[in-house]
């Protein structure tokens, strides 16, 4: 819950807003959390070129990666409650950083595929509740203003996947090398975490 202060205005939510840890934040959401956008992305590609998925059962796909993402949500908030916050997040980042190269390796087998879809799915959601809430920690005098931009910074981070994972694509590499650059981001985010966590005592 969010109190409600009528004495608040937009400039004194921005002078509150503006910080080191808070900034931080926003930059492991874009660069961290584009991992899941340069897998998902090109997720057709590599399901039916890599794979060898058939198409018409790329909707089936669709509704697999959907459900996962409903279960990472779940479980990165029950994560949450469990750990302190930055370790929740590192847990996340570490296994997103994982399920990724482990896509890269082994994508190419039709059987496998199907479920690191929904793993990817489930760990790459999971880090958005941990990453929220920190939010909210390290600017508790401007909630609101952190959960504008935090959602922008998820947006962001679409961009960025999107365009780093198309990268191997534009110089000819196969198309799991999308989820490669993907791991590469996720380890940005991990190791801006791993600095945060010196920064912030809660």
């Amino acid at each position: 819950k969010v109190d409600y202060d009528k004495d608040k205005t937009l400039w004194k939510e921005l002078q509150h807003f503006f910080s080191v840890p808070s900034m931080l934040l926003l930059v492991i959401t874009a660069l961290g959390c584009g991992g899941l956008f340069s897998w998902l992305s090109y997720i057709e590609p590599l399901m039916l070129d890599h794979a060898g998925l058939p198409k018409s059962q790329m909707p089936t796909l669709m509704i697999v990666v959907g459900l996962g993402m409903v279960v990472g949500n779940f479980f990165g908030g029950w994560l949450t409650d469990k750990l302190h916050l930055v370790r929740a997040s590192v847990i996340v980042f570490i296994a997103m950083i994982s399920v990724l190269v482990i896509v890269f390796f082994f994508s190419h087998l039709l059987w496998l595929a199907w479920g690191l879809t929904f793993v990817c799915a489930v760990v790459a959601m999971s880090v958005g509740a941990p990453l929220n809430m920190m939010m909210f920690r390290v600017s508790p005098q401007a909630q609101m203003m952190g959960a504008a931009f935090m959602q922008a910074a998820f947006n962001t981070a679409n961009s960025i996947g999107a365009y780093i994972g198309g990268l191997p694509l534009l110089y000819g590499f196969s198309t799991n090398y999308s989820s490669l650059m993907g791991a590469l981001l996720a380890s940005i985010g991990l190791l801006i975490t791993f600095y945060l966590w010196r920064l912030i005592r809660f």
